[in-house]
């Protein structure tokens, strides 16, 4: 109880932080939309002004990019990222885990607006945020460790979605095979935003049907000296899940549902000085069917509830810049099957670097304190030298840690059983880099013990359990073209990844599902004239099953000065796809799509 009560102090401090910006805006200095820290384009460190600066690597995909790749999906958006190694299950953003650099689905982080979402359920869910991508103005891929940083769960990396102010009235209808039909529109007014959409299908096979509605908005005010910005979201999702979690069972059912509230200030102090804090609140809901033929017979209901709250002080001078902060959560799960449980974690962070001149380094460190597994500390350094201005070098290494989640510790159902005794995992990676113009190679090493995985026993049941070392070493190379002539943003990565783990393999869960190799080569062709076209070509050799290669193409042409008609084709060579051993993804599915904008002013 006195631990609950310090959490729900801090979150207060942050609370009054936040309404004292508001009470110290000016209408009359309003100068338009305002960029926020929190929205930040490093997410390497809180003191970082430019990708890579602090030895890490980072991918951003910019709103261009994302509007004219073939992606109707955040989940198809990250697919197109070598390296990022999300398993999907089903289409069209039905659930999608990311695996980061070899990681398990549980060891990456999902930010939104540089606030960290993750579902403290499970892991599977760290994707469902109801979010549309009109609504999405950048994502930011961090590889690599950052719990340093970012606190628990960021051994392959973090990805943070950052929301936008809709710059025009958009609209758009979608039809195409497999009955799908779609919808949505956004638009902004005065700095208040908001978007939303529909799509339901038949499915690609039976038990795969899907009905989502999500929007999201949102609402911004700057001031002289500060700004505060309102995100919200919230949405449905209905789908056939087959085969998901259990081959035994495949004829599973899911009904998803979330809400999110996100409050973000930033205020000067005085120069060079800036206090920024957020306040986040979360809501997910999960229904689960094992045998929709038999509805009554295993039918889970989990909600959970979570409220975050975090303040920062940063600050610059001759060179040096520096960062401390404080972070508090509250999370706590009502369930049908887990019981009801809760958790309380604080945190003290602070970073400090040299980011001026060609050698850059910085040093951070966090101390993490759960009210069931103690106090974690963690650490990271690296730093860029600037060799000339098209080469440079870089290096880092930071350790991690994962505490593990309420379904690692209290699930139960006739394919899996979880272990309260689980200890929390810890990691350590070292990387060195090479930049040279637009080329990146990056090598890694990363241990972590001891890891939490699900085993396979001799009664066909998958248990939780905490395995002994697992060393996964990696390879990362690739090629980033903003433009030749009309061929913009093209991304051409290959990632390779070797995982030694200290278990059976054909008997490991979730350990080696990431893929041994991915490449991917994504771009699109855009004159400025009334075609465009976007591709994203991806090959990956899977840890089990046999390896595949995949073509997403989009054509668009103007009609009107306002309206483009879009023919999209996924998977057009019509491979037989598998990103999650024993759940096919579809065959090639060919939608149209007619979008209207009108620009506001």
């Amino acid at each position: 109880m006195k631990r609950s009560s310090f959490v729900f102090r801090c979150m207060a401090v942050v609370t009054i932080q936040l309404l004292g910006a508001s009470f110290s805006i000016s209408s009359d200095d309003d100068q338009g939309p305002p960029t926020f820290r929190g929205a930040t384009e490093v997410i390497a460190g809180r003191i970082a002004d430019e990708p890579g600066e602090i030895g890490r690597r980072e991918v951003i995909i910019e709103r261009d990019e994302i509007a004219r790749l073939p992606v109707q999906t955040l989940q198809d958006l990250l697919a197109a990222l070598p390296g990022v190694g999300l398993t999907r299950r089903g289409a069209r953003g039905v659930q999608g885990d990311l695996n980061l650099r070899g990681s398990t689905f549980e060891q990456s982080v999902v930010m939104v607006n540089g606030v960290r979402v993750n579902n403290p359920q499970t892991g599977h869910h760290n994707l469902d945020l109801f979010i549309p991508l009109e609504a999405i103005e950048r994502v930011e891929v961090l590889y690599g460790p950052g719990s340093a940083v970012h606190g628990p769960d960021v051994f392959g990396g973090a990805v943070n979605i950052v929301t936008r102010v809709v710059s025009r009235a958009a609209a758009y209808l979608r039809v195409g095979e497999n009955n799908l039909t779609g919808g949505g529109i956004s638009g902004s007014v005065k700095g208040l935003w908001a978007s939303a959409e529909r799509e339901v299908h038949t499915g690609f096979r039976d038990n795969t049907e899907h009905d989502v509605n999500q929007g999201a908005a949102g609402w911004s005010w700057a001031g002289e000296r500060s700004r505060l910005e309102l995100t919200a979201s919230a949405g449905r999702r209905r789908f056939g899940a087959h085969a998901f979690y259990s081959t035994r069972f495949p004829d599973e059912r899911e009904h998803t549902e979330g809400r999110l509230l996100m409050l973000s200030s930033e205020t000067t102090l005085g120069k060079n000085l800036i206090l920024t804090s957020a306040l986040r609140l979360i809501r997910h809901e999960d229904d689960f069917i094992l045998d929709r033929h038999r509805p009554d017979w295993f039918h889970n209901h989990h909600v959970t509830n979570g409220a975050l709250a975090q303040a920062e002080l940063r600050g610059r001078h001759q060179g040096w810049s520096w960062v401390t902060g404080i972070e508090a959560s509250h999370d706590e799960i009502r369930s049908s099957n887990l019981g009801d449980h809760r958790s309380d974690r604080t945190a003290l962070f602070a970073e400090a670097g040299y980011l001026d001149g060609p050698l850059t380094f910085a040093l951070q460190g966090r101390v993490d304190h759960h009210d069931s597994w103690d106090t974690v500390s963690t650490a990271a350094i690296g730093g860029r030298w600037k060799i000339r201005p098209a080469l440079a070098l870089r290096a880092s290494w930071g350790s991690s840690f994962r505490a593990p989640s309420f379904t690692d510790l209290y699930y139960r159902s006739p394919a899996t059983e979880g272990n309260p005794g689980l200890e929390p995992e810890r990691g350590r990676t070292l990387e060195v880099g090479l930049e040279a113009a637009d080329f990146y190679l990056t090598v890694f090493r990363r241990q972590a013990d001891p890891i939490i995985d699900y085993v396979l026993d001799a009664d066909g049941i998958w248990r939780a359990q905490n395995l002994g070392r697992i060393t996964t070493t990696g390879i990362e190379a690739g090629y980033d073209l903003a433009a030749i002539g009309p061929i913009r943003h093209q991304r051409i990565g290959v990632t390779w990844l070797e995982s030694d783990i200290a278990t059976d393999p054909t008997h490991s869960r979730y350990a080696l599902a990431h893929p041994r190799l991915e490449a991917a080569w994504t771009g699109v062709v855009d004159s400025g004239g009334a075609w465009r076209a976007g591709w994203a070509l991806r090959f990956r050799d899977p840890s089990e099953g046999g390896s595949w290669t995949a073509l997403d193409l989009r054509l668009s042409r103007r009609i009107l000065p306002t309206m483009w008609i879009e023919l999209e084709g996924n998977n057009a060579f019509d491979r037989e796809l598998t990103e999650f051993h024993g759940v096919p993804l579809p065959g090639r599915w060919v939608s149209v799509s007619a979008k209207w904008e009108i620009p506001t002013q």
